[in-house]
């Protein structure tokens, strides 16, 4: 209900988004940055999280099992204010674009006492061989690319330590991220029968980075020769 529907007309602009396992341009892209940090900042100030979900597939700019994702109408995350006092949160842009996300509140906790949040990975999985896939109405050099993604299984502890003893480890959540492999859409459109053989030739070998080598081969510039 705070953030909505992401809409151009409420100003969202386009943005990198994970759309069935590829990274795409869409609007009001990102958003789970914000949710992220926030859901990292209510962690830290202890905070009842009331709904959570991983990303489907791995992100970076946060560790493992500290995102938060958001999508309006599916995937929501909820925190509750389970202190006896008010919170007061505040979050801003810096001047070199990082998020900064405060809890205000009042502090219960003794000074001697502090909380870790530790991510373990349990399990990490190969993204597998490229997938190729070929259309044949766009033209011979149009090689459209996204990225693999490993998949990771993690779990998120919350360490709480006395005098820099530790005194408890508390299970925060568990979160699977999806594998996805390399995948490429190749243009095969063509006239000349003999660049559809190679491009064919390519394909089937199901690499990548040959297609992309043979594509270049092709759109070479030819090399003149003098007598």
């Amino acid at each position: 209900r705070v953030v909505g529907s992401r809409q151009a007309s409420r100003g969202f602009l386009p943005a990198p988004a994970y759309v069935s396992g590829q990274t795409v341009q869409e609007i009001g892209g990102g958003v789970c940055q914000g949710s992220s940090t926030i859901y990292l900042a209510a962690l830290r100030a202890n905070l009842e999280i009331v709904e959570r979900y991983p990303h489907g597939y791995i992100t970076r700019y946060v560790p493992d099992g500290m995102d938060a994702t958001v999508y309006y109408g599916v995937k929501d995350f909820r925190f509750k204010n389970n202190q006896e006092v008010p919170v007061y949160i505040e979050s801003y842009i810096t001047k070199d674009h990082k998020l900064v996300v405060n809890v205000y509140g009042k502090e219960t906790r003794p000074s001697n006492r502090t909380v870790e949040y530790v991510s373990e990975t349990l399990e990490v999985i190969n993204p597998g061989p490229d997938v190729i896939r070929t259309d044949g109405t766009l033209p011979v050099g149009e090689v459209q690319v996204s990225s693999a993604y490993t998949g990771y299984k993690a779990k998120l502890w919350k360490l709480v330590k006395v005098d820099g003893v530790e005194k408890s480890r508390e299970l925060v959540n568990t979160s699977n991220y999806r594998a996805v492999a390399r995948m490429a859409t190749v243009g095969m459109y063509t006239t000349d029968p003999a660049v559809l053989e190679k491009m064919n030739a390519a394909v089937a070998t199901g690499n990548i980075d040959h297609v992309q080598n043979v594509v270049a081969a092709i759109l070479a510039p030819p090399t003149e020769s003098y007598e």
